[in-house]
Parts: C-alpha cells; structure tokens; sequence
C-alpha cells in the first residue's frame, strides 16, 4: 500500500465523523471489487452496480453507528448480503408470477379480464415499490411465501413485533393502493 495514502482504519475514523472524501476514498479502494463480486453472482450489470451503489448509500447512512471492523470484509459481506437480498426478491417474483398466470387462467381471459388483471399487477408492484425495503421483503415472506410472523421473526432476526409492525405498514399501503381494485383483488387473492 502506498505510504502517501490513508489507511482503511484511517478512513473508516474519518467516515464516522463524516468526513466525505474519506467516503470517496472508500468507494474508489473498493468499488471495482465490489462489482465484480456482485457481477460473478448477479450476472447483471445494472443489478451488479445497483448493489454496489446500496451498499455505499448504506454505509454513508450508518457511518456513525455501524460495526464496521475491517472495512473490505465489511463491505464485501454487505455485497453478499444484497445479492442473497436480490436472489430472494427473483424468486419472489417467480412464484408470484406463476401464480399470478394460474389464476389469470382461473378468472377468465377477456380482453377486458385480462386488462384488469394487468392493471392490478402494476398496481400491487407500484405500491411494493413504495415500501422501505424490509417491509416489502417482510410482506413478501408473508403474503407470497406464507411465512408466520412468528417464522419470520426466526429467519430474519427481528422480534415479532416488528415483523408484525411491517406486514401492518405494508397491508395499509396495499389498502390504500388498491382501493379501486377491491373487487378484483378480493377474486384473485382470496383463497
């Protein structure tokens, strides 16, 4: 390592107290690794650069009370993380469209059925898009792969509570939503 340059302890001290060129310092050490890994997974480039970009909003955002330690572990871990994240959310939307197909099939295939249907789809994603990330990713275990809040609560070490608080959070936001699809959502996701 060059001599002129700070150290990563340096810099994560420098970060903590909100130092942004020791933030720029960071991403440029560190950046290209962390792509590259999160390409090697994803296989997408702008799913690679999106992660990376995450983890350094994540980073930036919890400077002061995140446990960092060594920063290159911390970050590549962070990587991983967001990867296993976005794996998850694919087969998420796997199942939800497979199931969304079958019962597209159950509920009639008009024009006019089949345009409603695609209209709540893109209903029900924008309000997913809404949401903080881990109520969207609580709501989905929940609603999508039928996990309990009790079941939740194990898998992503949160208390019950919380993970109660979060599929609460997100049954409003899909209330409100879809509002005008009642008639249809209570059709298709009523079984």
């Amino acid at each position: 390592m060059n001599p002129f340059l700070p150290s990563d302890t340096q810099l994560v001290s420098n970060l903590a107290n909100g130092d942004r060129k020791a933030f720029r310092d960071l991403y440029e050490r560190y950046q290209e690794e962390m792509y590259r890994l999160a390409l090697r997974k994803t296989h997408e480039k702008e799913v690679a650069e999106e992660i990376v970009q995450d983890v350094f909003v994540n980073l930036w955002e919890n400077r002061h009370q995140a446990e960092i330690g060594l920063i290159r572990n911390y970050l590549l871990r962070s990587v991983r993380n967001k990867v296993l994240d976005y794996v998850r959310a694919q087969i998420v939307r796997r199942n939800y469209a497979r199931e969304f197909a079958s019962r597209a099939e159950e509920f009639g295939n008009t024009t006019a059925d089949l345009l409603a249907l695609h209209e709540l789809s893109n209903a029900i994603d924008t309000a997913m898009r809404t949401m903080p990330e881990k109520t969207k990713e609580i709501f989905q275990l929940n609603r999508r792969e039928m996990l309990s809040a009790g079941e939740i609560s194990k898998l992503l070490s949160l208390p019950k509570r919380t993970v109660e608080y979060h599929i609460t959070v997100a049954l409003r936001t899909m209330r409100t939503a879809l509002k005008d699809f009642l008639p249809l959502w209570i059709v298709l996701f009523s079984s």
